[in-house]
């Protein structure tokens, strides 16, 4: 009896592939499960390519915003002529040459002028961040890690996670307006008051804001699971990368 049935386990499913949307809610309920079933599944180049746009335009308008900020206007100015001064004082130009470089050059200090120049710039170092990051990714996936996950599978994992510092950027940008200040954002930075954007200590604390925290997190636990390893080794592995290049870059170029 019932010879002819097919048995259960040939039945073919039908479940659909998950969709970029739910991907990118996922980052933020459960970003684990999101990178594991990311991790069996062919290449998808809007995984990586829609986040970059959404990084480029989000931070282009950032960028707009903090250059109409009159501080902004005003510690460029002062650093223009403090390199001048410098100049006159090393016997490299005149007091009037220095005079007239200063003025040629702060002619061109205009809200406009800075926020076109900021938003290009804005845009070449995302993108120029968001490949090295990803190859640093791979790198860590590959010989840290042990796993075998590609370049390309760690653009996408790069891709989602930095979906969480997408949505932090427009808080960011208006903690900006509120505090009239270029470097605010949602973290411990906003406890120092005044803030000194030269003293290297506050720039290093101000890098640790909520969305950079909690994006590196994600990109750990991403690395992790589409290598096959723990996750806590991924996001420690990738907590202590960040802190090291943050920590080095500011304290050798930031500041003073």
């Amino acid at each position: 009896m019932n010879e002819n049935l097919p048995p259960i386990d040939v039945i073919p499913s039908n479940e659909a592939p998950e969709s970029l949307v739910e991907s990118l809610f996922g980052m933020f309920s459960e970003p684990g499960e999101v990178f594991e079933r990311l991790r069996d599944r062919p290449l998808q180049h809007i995984n990586w390519i829609l986040p970059l746009i959404l990084l480029m335009v989000l931070g282009s308008i950032q960028s707009i915003v903090v250059t109409q900020q009159p501080q902004v206007i005003i510690t460029a100015r002062q650093g223009i002529e403090q390199t001048f001064d410098k100049a006159v004082a090393d016997g490299k130009m005149t007091r009037q040459q220095a005079d007239q470089q200063v003025s040629m050059t702060e002619s061109f200090l205009t809200p406009g002028i800075m926020g076109i120049f900021g938003a290009i710039g804005m845009m070449v170092t995302m993108v120029i961040l968001f490949f090295t990051e990803a190859l640093i990714i791979w790198v860590l996936g590959k010989y840290v890690l042990g796993g075998n996950a590609g370049y390309l599978k760690s653009l996408e994992v790069v891709g989602l996670s930095n979906v969480v510092a997408a949505v932090g950027l427009p808080i960011m940008t208006l903690l900006v307006i509120i505090y009239g200040d270029p470097s605010a954002n949602p973290g411990p930075m906003l406890l120092l008051r005044p803030f000194d954007h030269h003293n290297k200590l506050h720039l290093i604390i101000s890098a640790f804001n909520i969305f950079s925290v909690w994006s590196m997190i994600v990109m750990g636990i991403g690395v992790a699971r589409v290598n096959k390893a723990a996750s806590v080794k991924g996001v420690a592995v990738c907590l202590v990368i960040w802190v090291i290049v943050v920590v080095g870059l500011i304290l050798a170029f930031g500041g003073r």
